[in-house]
């Protein structure tokens, strides 16, 4: 089992982006997720995210090895949200049925790697 927190090791950074905070953590109380034509932002706390539409990899900061680099595209009526960062591999597949939202979340960091599912309300 992997321990509670960041970790680190091996000099990489730890896990960052959306999902720095949450890796291997309890599951995140709240997000805000907001979408427009082109992009859809994830704010999990103070972290927020935005990932493109288009399939099209973005990466931030650009040339930076440890950059951030999110995708996202829908499949049918699923929206998948990827990102890595340095050593670090995460992807969300987020559902909807009426007002609940279900996110399945595999990450991998370290040679280590979980699936989660995480079910949310929508507040009205």
């Amino acid at each position: 089992p992997v321990a509670a927190g960041r970790g680190g090791g091996g000099g990489a950074p730890g896990p960052g982006g959306p999902y720095g905070a949450t890796t291997f953590t309890a599951a995140p109380e709240s997000l805000v997720i907001t979408q427009t034509a082109s992009d859809v932002t994830v704010q999990i706390g103070a972290t927020k995210e935005v990932f493109t539409l288009d399939d099209k990899t973005t990466e931030a900061p650009v040339g930076d090895v440890n950059a951030l680099k999110t995708r996202a595209h829908w499949e049918g009526a699923k929206l998948h949200l990827h990102y890595k960062q340095a050593m670090n591999f995460g992807r969300d597949v987020l559902s909807v049925n009426g007002d609940t939202l279900t996110m399945l979340r595999d990450l991998e960091t370290g040679g280590q790697s979980t699936t989660r599912t995480m079910t949310y309300t929508k507040v009205q």
